[in-house]
């Protein structure tokens, strides 16, 4: 006679006189008691109902720990709930209360049951899922851009940093026209007096005060068209107009008190 390595229990061999009560029924108790252990560890089905904010849950097998049922009913933050008709505690597998809409009608619900504490484990079939887990990082999907908005963001940039680099363009462009990097005298003019450019060129008009003023004014006169008028009442005084283009053949002439008047060309 054998016993079998993990329950014990009895093996008849050929030579063996076979008796029920002293070798069958020890394994049938042995079996027995294993089965039950079995049914009891194993995922058990129950019933849900609602009673105003009771959640009864009667289970299938009354000695089962773990247990699944379809929800007939929405949870709502504050529920409580029964099993067997016991008061138990609910808590979520961290350890916190189970948030409003942890399930709702038609949700598939896996618990644990240890003593009076049952943890609850919504799982999806035709349900919506809890809030948390909805949130990714703490947010619902809604905070986050979709494939859609993150293709109009990349387009709208692409299209500013096009923008950006042509309007850089343009300013350097600019900047290189008006950069200067040297001077050269042209003529110096009086009142009343006039030039006439030579070539083709860009210059400023330099007026100079030695000594003290008041009310004075500058007009900067180019091809008779007054092009710059300039009032002071300060004592000493100093100005030199913008870059101003010229062409060969323009002519030049100032109005002003100015005791030096003096044209430059400007070079690029």
């Amino acid at each position: 006679m054998q016993r079998t390595d993990n329950f014990n229990l009895i093996v008849v061999e050929g030579s063996d006189t076979v008796n029920l009560l002293t070798q069958m029924n020890p394994n049938t108790e042995v079996i027995d008691e294993q089965m039950f252990k079995n049914q009891n560890a194993g995922v058990q089905t129950a019933t849900e109902l609602l009673n105003g904010t009771v959640h009864a849950i009667t289970r299938s097998i009354p000695d089962a720990s773990m247990i699944r049922f379809t929800a007939v009913s929405r949870f709502t933050a504050g529920d409580t709930f029964t099993v067997d008709g016991v008061q138990v505690s609910a808590l979520l597998p961290s350890g916190e209360q189970l948030p409003d809409g942890a399930y709702i009608i038609g949700s598939e619900v896996l618990c644990v049951l240890k003593g009076t504490l049952l943890t609850v484990f919504a799982v999806s079939g035709t349900v919506a899922l809890s809030k948390n887990a909805e949130k990714l990082g703490g947010e619902l999907p809604s905070y986050y851009a979709s494939s859609v908005d993150v293709e109009m963001a990349q387009s709208t940039a692409d299209s500013a940093g096009g923008l950006a680099e042509s309007a850089n363009s343009k300013i350097e462009k600019a900047n290189n026209i008006y950069k200067i990097v040297g001077k050269t005298e042209l003529a110096k003019i009086v009142n009343n007096s006039a030039y006439t450019v030579q070539e083709d060129c860009l210059i400023t008009v330099f007026f100079s005060y030695s000594t003290p003023k008041s009310g004075v004014r500058d007009i900067l006169i180019i091809n008779g068209i007054s092009v710059i008028q300039n009032n002071l009442a300060s004592e000493y005084y100093n100005y030199s107009s913008p870059p101003i283009r010229l062409f060969k053949g323009d002519i030049i002439s100032v109005l002003c008190t100015a005791d030096e008047c003096v044209i430059y060309k400007l070079s690029r």
